[in-house]
């Protein structure tokens, strides 16, 4: 996860859109960005909206060009205004399966990577 955002962030404007509150949410984006370099903004669950009674992430709350969104998530439901800016990612577990195994862990966003470069 650290080498991922660490390196996105020299291309990307990175904004973490969560269902969490932010009294549950701030501690763990401190630990992942303790000096505010990487993460420019931050959406919690106040920043969400209802939509055919699902909890959604409404992305023109980020006043941006949505042709140039790319939305990172494990729950494709949340993106019912806006399908074709997600790619879906799987859930985060600890480690990784044995050998010729689908990767678990971090191996997955690493593996985005090329093709986010290539979207730049």
């Amino acid at each position: 996860m650290d080498y991922f955002i660490t390196y996105l962030s020299q291309f990307y404007e990175i904004v973490i859109f969560t269902t969490q509150s932010s009294n549950t949410s701030i501690p763990i984006i401190d630990a992942l960005d303790p000096f505010n370099f990487y993460f420019s903004y931050h959406l919690f669950r106040e920043a969400t909206r209802t939509h055919n009674g699902t909890i959604i992430k409404d992305l023109s709350y980020l006043n941006r060009d949505l042709s140039k969104v790319v939305a990172l998530d494990t729950v494709p439901e949340r993106y019912q205004l806006t399908p074709d800016n997600l790619i879906e990612v799987g859930k985060w577990k600890a480690g990784k399966k044995g050998p010729g195994e689908k990767a678990d862990g971090d191996g997955g966003l690493v593996a985005l990577i090329p093709f986010l470069e290539c979207e730049w």
